[in-house]
């Protein structure tokens, strides 16, 4: 017996179970508790454990335990857990995490652009903040071939090295 069947068997009989620290209470009809009392105890830990999350498992917050349901449900429920505590920490997290992933960019783009300013006096990362969105799209498709990438940067990097053109956020 797990320690969600034992709760729910204890729901069920009318038992109500509540933890205090490493103690486990209970209060409900005398010959219920005389009955849940071995399982309790056998699995005292497990209960308080479940009685002490502050959600415990279960798409609408009941106890599951997972040997009840069918595999499939059963991994249905586990994807559904997952998804909830992937939405709350990007509730909590999201701005952070989406800062962090806009720096990222496909490996095909921050080659070519390496491969365009190699010796022409700019580095990728200048070159990068003088392109626009479209540009570093078109760069990821694959629309912008290495030569007209490469007489981009040179015109960029005299652009640079007359004053004509200033990096967004200062040189890089």
């Amino acid at each position: 017996m797990s320690a969600a069947r034992v709760l729910k068997e204890a729901q069920a009989a009318g038992v109500t179970l509540w933890a205090e620290g490493d103690a486990l209470r209970y209060r409900g009809p005398r010959e219920a508790v005389v009955k849940l009392l071995p399982a309790l105890r056998a699995h005292k830990p497990e209960v308080i454990a479940a009685l002490s999350r502050p959600d415990p498992p279960g798409i609408s917050g009941e106890l599951v335990d997972l040997e009840d349901i069918p595999p499939e449900a059963a991994a249905h429920l586990i994807n559904v857990m997952l998804i909830r505590e992937l939405v709350a920490s990007l509730k909590k997290n999201g701005p952070a995490i989406l800062a962090e992933l806009a720096y990222l960019e496909p490996p095909a783009v921050t080659h070519a652009l390496g491969a365009a300013c190699e010796g022409v006096g700019i580095t990728p990362a200048q070159f990068r903040a003088l392109l626009s969105e479209e540009d570093l799209a078109d760069i990821a498709a694959g629309d912008i071939d290495s030569e007209a990438l490469r007489g981009y940067a040179l015109s960029f990097a005299e652009g640079i090295g007359s004053g004509r053109i200033a990096v967004p956020g200062g040189a890089a």
